[in-house]
């Protein structure tokens, strides 16, 4: 199952999503994006639920807080350039 998020912050451990959709406590799912140009993908598991604030269409959103449980070096050489502020 496909779900859409939007990336709201990213440490070197782990992600805060927000989605229109819910997830579940302990459910995992594999994160496709991109950090500037470089393609970012890893594995996670979801360790936080909130609500979160409407957005401006007026769409309720939900908070996903999660942890990564798979990076491979791509994608860790990608967040820690993204986090220096190499890559924007």
């Amino acid at each position: 199952m496909a779900l859409t998020v939007r990336l709201v912050d990213i440490s070197a451990g782990g992600v805060l999503l927000s989605s229109s959709q819910k997830m579940a406590v302990g459910q995992r799912a594999r994160l496709h994006t991109t950090l500037g140009a470089d393609p970012f993908n890893v594995e996670m598991e979801v360790r936080r639920l909130a609500a979160g604030s409407l957005e401006s269409n007026g769409r309720g959103r939900h908070r996903i807080g999660a942890v990564f449980t798979t990076l491979d070096e791509a994608s860790g050489r990608s967040v820690n350039r993204f986090l220096s502020g190499d890559i924007q």
